[in-house]
């Protein structure tokens, strides 16, 4: 079964189990990513285990027989690239940051993050959980989520519209945030939480910290954007 566990999965006294994007995960490396719900038994799922493993990706990736999936350019250079293999499932590569190999099944992940970036944790929350919440059945949606008085809703845009300065301003008057670009929902059409943190372009940046803020705390910054963490769910 997809969902089955094995030993190897099994939580020891160094991994943090979280909870995003409706999948538990036994983090073996990335304990201090913030922003992520503990599990704490919420989820019937099997969890997905997430190591550091560069030999096991360069020992398992078929290179020569992977297909391009997708590429995301920023400035005209590469960002991203997702490999896709029938037997392997996906490799990401972020040149600069790392890479990350995920299982057909998406119970195991394998990272190689890059030690000289400091950007690791928001490509894993941003484009690994959410890849392993498809895989795992969950409906995944680009878009920014909050919840106002019970219920969520989804802010759907192109990139650089605004939807995460709107989810900002949300949370400022009372909102919580369940993710800044990623909203997972599964087959009852509940949304689930991803990382209680937003990454804001320099100018709504300036203007988040040069005003009162609610809900808000700075945190530093990440690939040009300015992050906080936001009051969540």
């Amino acid at each position: 079964s997809p969902d089955s566990t094995s030993p190897e999965m099994s939580p020891g006294p160094d991994v943090r189990r979280a909870l995003a994007f409706g999948v538990p995960f036994d983090l073996h490396d990335d304990a201090g990513v913030t922003g992520l719900q503990d599990d704490a038994g919420r989820s019937s799922l099997a969890p997905t285990a997430v190591w550091h493993d560069a030999p096991a990706i360069a020992a398992r990736w078929p290179a020569g027989r992977a297909t391009v999936a997708r590429e995301l350019h920023e400035d005209g250079r590469l960002a991203l690239s997702v490999e896709h293999d029938e037997s392997l499932a996906y490799l990401l590569n972020a040149p600069g940051i790392g890479r990350a190999l995920v299982s057909a099944d998406g119970l195991e992940v394998r990272c190689a993050p890059d030690p000289e970036s400091v950007d690791w944790s928001a490509l894993l929350v941003a484009q690994v959980m959410p890849l392993v919440a498809t895989l795992r059945g969950l409906e995944v949606f680009h878009a920014a989520g909050v919840v106002v008085d019970g219920t969520a809703w989804m802010l759907c845009a192109e990139p650089e519209v605004g939807k995460t300065s709107l989810a900002a301003h949300l949370v400022m008057g009372g909102a919580e945030l369940l993710s800044d670009d990623v909203v997972a929902v599964d087959d009852e059409l509940l949304a689930h939480p991803g990382a209680t943190v937003l990454h804001v372009r320099p100018p709504e940046a300036r203007r988040l910290d040069g005003s009162p803020a609610p809900g808000l705390s700075r945190l530093g910054e990440v690939r040009g954007r300015t992050t906080f963490l936001a009051r969540g769910p």
